[in-house]
């Protein structure tokens, strides 16, 4: 008689650093989580408690429909294992599939876990379901939760830390122990720029830490809702979440870390709403002078608002401007707000006639405008004082091939770099869906981009737009960085911008980071400004025809010195290092490279930092005991100890130096 041979109950994925199992009988829960080099597990998954109204069902309790693993193939992420496992449950009178995915991406300490949902009723409430809970094996533990602020373009010291107990808001929890440690990143929009805000992420309590918000509240019945995703991983470093900069490594750089160092220009400050053809054409030759890749053409290119280009204003039109940034050896980019349009378009009227039927009987379609239950747009807008719009709606399939289409052209034409903003995706609860669906529509519109070529620029110092997730696989993230109650947007100190790019990238790769940099302002040295995005994508805000020669001149010389070094700072893990900036103290960035070796960014800012600082690179892989200064103002630079002395004469100075 042949024998039935059961099927494993532990589904088991491995790379050179972790080891996970998952019990296939209990809802494809994590029973084991080890770190391949002690071989200790450190955490095992205790249940996933799901929401429906005043019902809840248990992930246990879910029946196993199918298993399938594969390897990663994904347009956003590296190499790896990819599994995707179909479970089912009854909760609250319905049948609720769960499609999983677990992606364990190779030569990473971290698991990405994302559900997406499919129901045959509809369920309700629904925000506050676990997406996991884990106790740790780590002996006497330590916890803190990361959070970011964006609630506006003038808003400085974003990242708040707190203790880790009890209920807290935020987008990362770590845990360390004598035995480890674990990070949790909680993949989604920060909670204060998300569709649904809820109350709290995670709730530890009794050494149990629930993690809690799937990104959308209902699903009615053959609707799909993506829940946010959640990666765990282990910690390495504590002060400097190694664990997390090797995961981001692989998740948001298919091949590798960027093998160009970009410089992007753009004049708003200068021209706003009266830019034209000629200033273009006379940034774009500067630019190429200087040594910048990116030009650009900020909002006040089109007639009416995101309509047509202006004729009157640009009369070659953007191709041909395209095709002379081109032979410049510049990329031409554009300024767009992606869901606005003019209120004088016929397709974004108020009022377009379907209002005049009944929409429970009447199947006429409206136009393009965003519309809340009620009817009325969901975002109206008066941009400086002299146009108005209306919000689109990406969930109208018209509006979405029309929007897509229309960058596609550009792009044919050569202008594959965009800047988004101004538009309020947060405010659509709309005729067609609630915030949650118009997020995942932006979310596929960016796919179609990115199919393309195409790199978008966001902004994330606004709290209704997604913030680091899921913008981080689309391009760059703007940091705007200004203080408050000051004369004019221009306004701008060195040591503030780079204190927010510091915060950033403890979170982010800041490889994805856009800075400003203000070099004509005459009151800094050029050098030093420049200096504070070598670890980012710097952005240069105001007329590159507005600096001086001498000015131009040494910009020229500063990229050109650091082309080489600074791709070499891209390609390794960037990590904040010292101080958090601040006027007259001492800061400084980590470039981490294979067998110990790497980059080190110190900067002194201001007369009353001194003339030398220590850092202390305990805790970073820098095994090298050599240090040679690369650029900069460095008198000297010693390594004793992982202990780095930097000496600069210069009150406002940076020193950049090769350890190995």
């Amino acid at each position: 008689m042949k024998k039935h041979r059961e099927k494993p109950s532990i589904l088991v994925m491995e790379n050179d650093r972790l080891r996970i199992g998952f019990d296939l009988k209990k809802g494809c829960s994590i029973s084991s989580f080890a770190d391949i080099e002690s071989g200790k597990s450190l955490l095992r998954q205790e249940n996933q408690i799901l929401v429906s109204g005043h019902n809840t069902g248990s992930i246990t309790d879910a029946k196993i429909l199918s298993v399938k693993k594969v390897k990663t193939r994904d347009l956003h992420m590296g190499s790896g294992q990819t599994v995707f496992v179909r479970l089912e449950l009854e909760i609250d009178e319905s049948i609720l599939q769960i499609e999983r995915r677990i992606d364990l991406l190779d030569h990473t300490g971290a698991v990405r876990i994302v559900d997406t949902w499919r129901s045959s009723a509809p369920l309700g409430g629904v925000w506050y379901s676990e997406l996991g809970s884990y106790r740790f094996n780590l002996g006497r533990i330590r916890t803190s939760v990361y959070d970011w602020i964006s609630c506006s373009d003038q808003t400085n010291h974003r990242l708040v830390t707190s203790s880790g107990s009890g209920r807290k808001c935020g987008v990362l929890f770590t845990v360390s122990g004598k035995q480890g440690g674990i990070f949790v990143w909680k993949e989604g929009p920060v909670p204060d720029s998300r569709p649904v805000k809820g109350k709290w992420d995670f709730n530890f309590h009794d050494e149990l830490l629930s993690v809690t918000g799937t990104g959308f509240n209902s699903i009615n019945p053959r609707e799909e809702r993506r829940s946010d995703g959640i990666i765990i991983g282990l910690l390495e470093d504590e002060k400097s979440l190694l664990g997390l900069r090797r995961y981001q490594k692989m998740r948001y750089f298919r091949k590798n870390y960027p093998e160009t160092a970009e410089w992007t220009a753009n004049s708003w400050p200068a021209f706003h709403l009266n830019v034209d053809e000629e200033k273009i054409r006379k940034e774009l030759e500067i630019a190429a002078f200087c040594g910048f890749n990116i030009v650009t053409v900020d909002d006040g290119w089109f007639e009416t608002f995101m309509g047509e280009v202006d004729k009157n204003k640009f009369p070659s039109g953007m191709e041909n401007l395209s095709a002379c940034a081109q032979r410049l050896g510049v990329k031409l980019g554009l300024w767009m707000n992606p869901l606005g349009l003019d209120v004088r378009d016929p397709r974004a009227k108020l009022w377009d006639g379907a209002e005049c039927h009944d929409i429970r009987t009447d199947t006429r379609k409206w136009n393009w405008v965003a519309r809340t239950p009620d009817f009325k747009p969901c975002e109206t807008y008066i941009s400086e004082g002299v146009r108005g719009y209306f919000s689109m709606d990406l969930c109208n399939q018209e509006y979405f091939s029309y929007l897509k289409n229309r960058l596609l052209s550009f792009a044919g034409a050569g202008i594959k770099n965009y800047k988004f903003d101004l538009y309020q995706l947060d405010a659509y609860n709309a005729m067609t869906g609630d915030e949650h669906r118009h997020y995942e529509a932006y979310r596929n519109f960016l796919d179609e981009l990115k199919k393309a070529g195409i790199t978008v620029e966001m902004d994330i110092t606004r709290g209704n737009r997604p913030c680091f997730d899921f913008g981080l696989d689309y391009g760059r993230l703007f940091l705007e960085n200004r203080g408050r109650n000051l004369k004019d947007h221009r306004w701008y100190e060195p040591w503030i911008s780079l204190a927010n790019l510091w915060d950033a990238a403890r979170l982010a790769p800041s490889q994805l980071l856009e800075l400003e940099v203000f070099p004509q302002l005459a009151e800094y040295p050029v050098d030093y400004v420049l200096s504070t995005a070598l670890t980012a994508s710097p952005l240069f805000f105001g007329s590159l025809a507005d600096l001086s020669g001498e000015q131009q001149n040494k910009i020229k010389i500063f990229i050109k010195n650091t082309r080489e070094v600074k791709i070499k700072i891209l390609q390794g893990l960037i990590v904040p290092a010292g101080n958090r900036p601040a006027k007259d103290n001492w800061s400084g960035m980590t470039s981490l490279h294979p067998e110990g070796r790497g980059y080190f960014i110190a900067w002194r800012n201001g007369k009353n930092a001194g003339d030398k600082h220590t850092f202390n690179l305990t805790g970073l892989p820098l095994t090298g005991k050599s240090v040679q200064p690369v650029y900069g103002n460095a008198a000297s630079a010693i390594l004793r100890n992982k202990k780095l002395e930097i000496t600069i004469k210069d009150d406002l100075g940076f020193s950049l130096v090769e350890i190995f």
